[in-house]
């Protein structure tokens, strides 16, 4: 580098007699406990591998710069703190200068910018080192290792100020502190999805899914059977005028046989529905099932309402609501003077009124639903509720079908080992340039920082992190992050646009500022999942599901309900009530409950925890 006339090329002193109006200045060095490397206990003789000397005027003109020899050559490392008992003759050379007295000058102490030692491209990280004014030291291209970050000192030297002339020498302690900052960056590590990334490779199929459904949640098998009537036909087929089907229609003999001689329509032979898998089994590896569920509890206790108790409830009452109509409509069939008319009237009103007392905000509402939900399929201490484990599963398979979450994992299971990564900035840049008389710098930022093996990994809360170091300027009111882009190689451009995760605050904006000073250790936390949520209106699209439940227990029947208990046991068994294809005992409820595997309705909640830490 060329340097300025009035620089010259500093050699050591050879013990000459000093004239007056000299004095020598003796510095010894320290790297303080301040610095911090990227590894923890290492020890400043291997942080420090070159150190510089510069001495500027008190105008700014470079007057001497200087290498101190011998550090850490020849495999051997320095003891620090540098001290005239540890020194070599030539460190202890470099280390004393002869100054002009009552002048004051600008010392200044750089480790790990000589070229020759430590940068690959052969160029120093010391820019425009001729005046002190402009001089400054600029990020290399290549990432920091522990034995090549910026350390830094400066201070005005003054032989007034310590009364030094050429009898009393000027002792300087160089205490050394690191000018980067470092940001660890952890990302948490997904567990393994078996098969996502075959699926890709699948055929789409229609298929059922473990609760009978096919993929736009309808039952074609159960659509297909329609249940007997009371009178032995089907609910659907054609009759004559209103009619009883003809012998012909309904293929029975005369003595009520069908062809391979089962009576049909009987008490004898009671129509049977067709049961739903209940509760509906989890189709998701065991990992992410272990993962996902921490979240089931806060989407099922933010979404009680729409996912518990108003769909039970209105799906009961539209299957008490067939059953009263029943009961009026045989009411109403029998003449005045009928003794049966008052029976089946009874029926419909005692229906209505259990219809009233389970609703929203009645009286048996609680009860009847925590009937239902108590149901369990075993006894004693492994009671499990069959409502909760159908409901969990259901989020789970739903989650597991949603395509962004199934994304956001493909991403992780696409990754490489070793992976490398980029921290990008904001249109503003990240810092570039450390101005050596401390001057804040806002021109030559930088818009990324260097390329770096992601490959350190650590356990936070249980949870398994992959993390890499980024070692810059500090700006604290600047360097603001915007995203992490991932690479597979530390050079290549891809030809693919890279995977790329957005930096966000806590209030959800995007970009993050750490704050951090010189020298100051930031570790920042990022989870990809850590809440699962409805988003806003999402609970308006909704998707079917059935669960099977005991209604003869769960509705508020008394003692004065035995007869008409019985009387709706034997018109559902028999298939008399067309529109409540269930018996009561083994009642088939269809609920509605938001959507999860779309991505309107669910929001994944990713987060981002600061840590300035020691």
């Amino acid at each position: 580098m060329g340097l300025c006339s009035s620089c010259e090329d500093e050699r050591f002193d050879t013990g000459s007699t000093m004239p007056d109006g000299q004095f020598i200045v003796d510095y010894t060095a320290e790297a303080g406990k301040a610095t911090r490397a990227l590894h923890e206990n290492v020890p400043a003789g291997e942080r420090i591998n070159s150190l510089t000397y510069l001495l500027y005027s008190e105008d700014g003109t470079l007057l001497k710069r200087r290498e101190v020899p011998g550090l850490n050559e020849s495999g051997k490392v320095e003891e620090w703190p540098l001290t005239r008992e540890n020194m070599t003759w030539e460190q202890r050379e470099a280390l004393k200068d002869t100054l002009e007295t009552n002048t004051t000058y600008h010392a200044v102490f750089i480790a790990n910018i000589d070229s020759t030692k430590l940068w690959s491209n052969g160029t120093s990280p010391l820019k425009s080192a001729g005046n002190y004014n402009d001089a400054y030291i600029e990020l290399p291209d290549q990432p920091f290792e522990d034995g090549n970050m910026f350390y830094y000192f400066a201070q005005d030297i003054n032989s007034a100020d310590k009364g030094a002339d050429r009898d009393t020498p000027y002792n300087c302690s160089v205490q050394l502190h690191r000018i980067v900052t470092r940001t660890d960056f952890f990302f948490e590590q997904l567990p393994a999805w078996d098969g996502l990334l075959a699926e890709e490779n699948t055929p789409s199929t229609t298929s059922l899914r473990a609760d009978a459904t096919d993929e736009e949640g309808e039952q074609p098998i159960e659509e297909e059977i329609t249940p007997p009537t009371e009178e032995g036909g089907t609910a659907e087929e054609p009759t004559d005028e209103g009619d009883e089907p003809s012998d012909e229609d309904d293929a029975t003999t005369e003595e009520g046989e069908g062809d391979d001689g089962n009576e049909q329509g009987s008490d004898s032979t009671p129509w049977l529905p067709i049961m739903p898998i209940y509760p509906e089994p989890c189709t998701l590896p065991e990992e992410i099932q272990t993962y996902l569920k921490p979240y089931m509890l806060t989407v099922v206790t933010d979404t009680y309402s729409e996912m518990i108790a108003t769909p039970i409830t209105t799906s009961t009452q539209a299957f008490l609501e067939e059953i009263q109509t029943y009961f009026q409509d045989k009411a109403d069939a029998l003449d005045e003077n009928s003794p049966e008319k008052g029976t089946f009237q009874d029926y419909a009103n005692r229906i209505e009124g259990i219809s009233d007392a389970i609703a929203n905000g009645g009286e048996s509402n609680q009860t009847f639903l925590s009937a239902i939900l108590q149901e369990t399929e075993k006894e004693g201490e492994e009671a499990t509720s069959k409502f909760y484990i159908h409901l969990q599963n259901w989020i789970l398979n739903r989650c597991g079908e949603n395509p962004e979450l199934k994304a956001l994992w493909k991403r992780f299971e696409e990754r490489k080992d070793p992976f490398y990564a980029e921290v990008h900035y904001n249109e503003g840049g990240g810092l570039n340039q450390f101005d050596l008389n401390r001057t804040k710098t806002t021109t030559n930022l930088i818009k990324n920082t260097p390329r770096v093996a992601a490959d350190t990994i650590a356990t936070f809360e249980g949870k398994t992190y992959r993390g890499f170091n980024v070692v810059g300027f500090a700006d604290p009111d600047g360097n603001v992050m915007q995203s992490v882009m991932w690479y597979e190689n530390k050079t290549t451009v891809p030809e693919e646009e890279p995977y790329e995760i957005k930096l966000y605050k806590e209030d959800g904006t995007e970009s993050i500022q750490t704050g951090q000073d010189i020298n100051e250790k930031v570790t920042i936390q990022y989870r990809p999942v850590a809440g699962l949520a409805l988003k806003e209106n999402g609970a308006s699209q909704k998707k079917k599901t059935k669960i099977v439940c005991n209604l003869e227990n769960a509705l508020p029947f008394g003692g004065a309900d035995e007869t008409l208990v019985e009387a709706i046991k034997e018109a559902l068994k028999s298939g008399a009530i067309t529109g409540a294809q269930s018996l009561l005992e083994e009642t088939i409820l269809e609920l509605e409950w938001p959507d999860l595997s779309k991505p309107e309705v669910l929001k994944i909640t990713p987060d981002w925890k600061i840590d300035k830490g020691n």
